[in-house]
């Protein structure tokens, strides 16, 4: 299992075993480089294991408030502090944390096992149990099937919700039968006394509490700069590294900002290198905002040109590092930047995930903005929104194809899990399979009407653990530790408690953001009004694997008729059917049989 991650952890490794229960590491190293920093860390009075992926950003002030509890120290990592945190408070150490994690500690003094995750899922953690048999945890689902304890089998319901409904990790299920994500804002704990023991979950943060708290009193000037001010504390504690930072830098308002604080904040000075991708003479190009961010801060800017070349020759290595379906070409954008941070030697780049979704950073949220004003009784900026909303997503036909989804996840009704004229193009198979159990506890969304219940949706379930995801296996297929400032939890808790025209104000989007950065970010940025994303020419990359028969040549597997209806898909590119249908939809069905391949060999 170690060795099948050997691009998640270059630096060493190491396995611990006693009694039947094995904890292995393998080590991309970031604080403490030395051997000191080795896992898995044992503490040797108690005999407590951990093993630990990601950083706890704040482990500096916790470092000094367990040695006035009298811990001595052995290394100077984080993961150290972490495992000595949780000798002296237990599994309560985790709500102390600032941080991305997942991990599993073995307290002997209980004979217990813990596993927890982060808050957000930034670092991911999939868990296979057989009751009385075994339990198989990893950093990915390839982890787990390398133990040979688990059976290759596709998930049924996972693959519907994908090609029929666009749905990608909105819930523990993965695309392996048997293979769990286990839940962000989560502790377990199973006794290691009894072969059936059972896992017992706790979460312990959930961002829908902080929507319905009493806002703080302070107007919206007073507001913005409180948010500057702990975006920047977020910004000091995330360059805390032994190696170089950078930074991605897309020319959009997110990361715009976390470059301009990076080189704002003392210590964050050192930064001097960051990465963008551009599109020569596309609509969606964003050259002249990241150059212009770059420039004022005197930055070495790494530009990389995606292309529809490198796309085809790159295609199979992001499905490797994906490791399961995703569901559009915009992440090969991402892949090539962290390709590009690799190549100069860098193993840490900040980046702006996670700021949409709770600051109102889509179009898409206007909407229930609108809501929010009808309730209040404010029609003209209820129509001010709407009319905003209208402008920005420019109700295009793949927007109107989706916009029953869409409707439903911003109004709380359920995942819009409506009929699609895409339900013909699956297997019988898949149609007829029953959708399998889940096991671990599905995280728990607010349903209502208005803006903040949106927010928490997609910052829960509808967005950001897709975007984690992706994020994720890209950075680590190429050595790279993502971090992002972004989700630090008490952003998050901050900008939620705030009313609804803090974050929106009818006529723009992230009005918090935008307030409180315009003497760092050049005008041309903060004064944004379009959204781009991973802008890139998807219908004509997906239409280069028709053109090449890159997607002929995966509907002619074997095994491609477990999954799909082989006939129908193959008459419907012979008639030209590209045109007819969302080519999206055919990106879809490209990554779900390239990632069948993969799995099912």
């Amino acid at each position: 299992m170690v060795g099948s991650m050997p691009r998640r952890g270059p630096d060493g490794h190491g396995v611990w075993s006693r009694d039947g229960v094995a904890l292995g590491h393998a080590r991309l190293s970031i604080i403490d480089i030395t051997d000191t920093g080795a896992q898995p860390m044992i503490d040797e009075a108690t005999g407590v294991t951990m093993v630990f992926n990601g950083e706890i950003y704040n482990y500096i002030e916790l470092r000094r408030e367990l040695v006035d509890r009298g811990h001595r120290f052995h290394s100077s990592s984080d993961s150290e502090v972490l495992l000595r945190a949780f000798i002296e408070w237990g599994t309560a150490a985790f709500s102390r944390c600032i941080g991305m994690w997942a991990l599993a500690i073995v307290d002997p003094r209980k004979n217990e096992l813990v596993l927890s995750r982060d808050r957000f899922g930034i670092k991911p953690l999939f868990v296979h149990h057989a009751p009385g048999q075994h339990l198989v945890f990893g950093s990915t689902a390839g982890v787990v099937l390398a133990s040979g304890l688990v059976a290759r089998r596709c998930n049924p319901a996972t693959v519907e919700r994908f090609l029929v409904h666009r749905s990608v990790d909105e819930s523990t299920q993965s695309f392996f039968d048997g293979i769990e994500h286990f839940p962000p804002a989560t502790t377990a704990v199973m006794s290691l006394s009894s072969p059936q023991a059972t896992l017992r979950f706790e979460r312990f943060w959930d961002a829908a509490r902080f929507i319905d708290r009493p806002a703080p009193a302070r107007n919206f000037d007073e507001a913005a700069q409180a948010f500057r001010e702990k975006l920047f504390d977020s910004v000091r504690l995330h360059t805390r590294s032994d190696v170089e930072v950078s930074s991605c830098l897309s020319g959009g308002l997110d990361s715009s900002t976390l470059v301009a604080a990076l080189a704002t904040i003392p210590e964050g000075s050192d930064i001097s290198k960051v990465f963008s991708a551009t599109f020569a003479g596309r609509d969606y190009d964003e050259d002249r905002y990241s150059r212009a961010v770059a420039d004022r801060y005197h930055l070495q800017r790494f530009n990389i040109q995606p292309t529809t070349k490198s796309f085809l020759a790159d295609i199979e290595r992001v499905v490797l590092a994906q490791e399961e379906p995703f569901g559009s070409t915009g992440i090969y954008v991402q892949w090539k930047v962290f390709e590009a941070v690799h190549a100069q030697g860098i193993k840490v780049a900040i980046d702006g995930q996670g700021a949409d979704e709770y600051l109102g950073g889509y179009f898409s949220f206007l909407a229930p903005y609108a809501v929010d004003c009808l309730a209040q009784g404010n029609l003209a900026g209820a129509w001010r929104a709407w009319r905003s909303y209208q402008a920005g997503n420019r109700f295009n036909h793949h927007l109107l194809q989706n916009l029953p989804a869409l409707m439903a996840r911003l109004f709380g009704r359920g995942g819009g899990q409506q009929r699609s004229p895409f339900n013909e193009y699956l297997s019988p198979a898949i149609r007829l399979a029953a959708s399998t159990p889940q096991q671990m506890p599905s995280v728990q969304v607010p349903t209502g009407r208005g803006l903040k219940r949106a927010l928490v949706r997609y910052l829960t379930r509808y967005s950001l653990p897709a975007l984690l995801r992706y994020e994720d296996r890209n950075s680590m297929y190429f050595s790279v530790e993502s971090r992002v400032p972004f989700l630090d939890h008490r952003l998050v808790e901050f900008a939620l408690a705030l009313p609804a025209d803090h974050l929106i104000d009818g006529r723009s989007t992230k009005r918090l953001l935008r307030a409180g950065v315009t003497d760092i970010v050049p005008e041309m940025v903060h004064a944004r009004v379009d959204k781009i994303g991973f802008g890139n020419p998807e219908a004509e990359w997906v239409g280069a694997l028709v053109k090449t028969g890159a997607l002929q040549d995966l509907l002619g597997d074997a095994g491609a008729s477990d999954l799909v209806d082989v006939k129908r898909l193959k008459k419907l590119l012979v008639d030209g059917g590209q045109a007819a249908l969302d080519h999206n939809f055919l990106w879809r069905v490209y990554s779900l049989l390239a990632w069948r391949r993969w799995a099912f060999p």
